[in-house]
């Protein structure tokens, strides 16, 4: 198991924002992200602890993260501001479901893996304040900081 943390510099959950299709527009859509596996050691997600993913908010007005802990089959929400989009932990599980299908021919029980969101010790901002997150790598846990800049 790799201790590297992968951190993906796209919005999630990866949509189709430039479909001709209509009904695909804006939804979630594996064929967008099944390449990126490619550059994870190995080349398979399943062996990483970490993958965190940076969610942009309305356009650039708010970001939040989740951070997939592939050990622990958990799918966990970060925002500043309290909230949880849970259609962005469920399209984040749904890219993990799809990856396991792609890279071993059978689908994954998602049974296994919970959804949390955002707690209530994630540090909250102010009108105004900027919250910044940081990630340092460990062996475990994954340590999760804020600072207020």
């Amino acid at each position: 198991m790799h201790v590297q943390i992968r951190k993906c510099s796209t919005t999630y959950p990866p949509l189709d924002e430039k479909s001709k299709d209509p009904e695909l527009r804006g939804r979630y859509n594996f064929d967008n992200v099944k390449n990126w596996s490619k550059k994870v050691p190995g080349g398979d997600i399943f062996n990483l602890k970490y993958i965190v993913c940076p969610i942009n908010i309305d356009d650039n007005s708010h970001w939040t993260s989740a951070v997939i802990f592939m050990e622990d089959k958990r799918i966990q929400y970060y925002d500043s501001m309290g909230g949880t989009d849970w259609s962005k932990l469920e399209g984040l599980l749904k890219y993990v479901k799809d990856e396991y299908s792609a890279k071993n021919g059978k689908e994954l029980d998602v049974t296994e893996w919970e959804l949390v969101s955002c707690t209530s010790d994630t540090p909250r901002q102010k009108n105004g304040e900027l919250v910044f997150l940081g990630i340092l790598p460990s062996n475990n846990p994954l340590v999760i900081y804020w600072t207020r800049l």
